[in-house]
């Protein structure tokens, strides 16, 4: 998707974070399993991503909010896949930076 920001000071899962400013720009995992949970800061002025699963948009994620910087935000999960393999894509989906702090797999608290 971009660039990996590493030793930010911010608050992010272990200080680093994966940003793009790039419309259309796409960050790609595959796992295994039945839940998944995007961890990523929102903040003033930040963007919207694509949140894709084996090429099924499953929403669409503002990380935009008014106020101070909000780090390590579960910004999207869903436990109701099969159980199985899975193609995760991240699209960075217009105008303003975005960010991944964190893919967690499994079980999600």
């Amino acid at each position: 998707m971009g660039i990996s920001t590493c030793e930010l000071n911010t608050g992010d899962f272990n200080n680093d974070l994966t940003t793009s400013d790039t419309p259309g720009a796409v960050w790609g995992l595959s796992f295994t399993g039945s839940r998944i949970a995007l961890v990523a800061p929102r903040g003033t002025g930040a963007g919207k991503m694509d949140f894709v699963i084996d090429g099924i948009r499953m929403a669409t994620v503002d990380l935009s909010t008014t106020g101070e910087r909000q780090s390590q935000q579960i910004v999207y999960q869903t436990e109701r896949l099969a159980a199985g393999k899975h193609r995760l894509r991240l699209v960075n989906a217009g105008t303003g930076p975005v960010a991944i702090d964190a893919v967690i797999t499994g079980k999600i608290n």
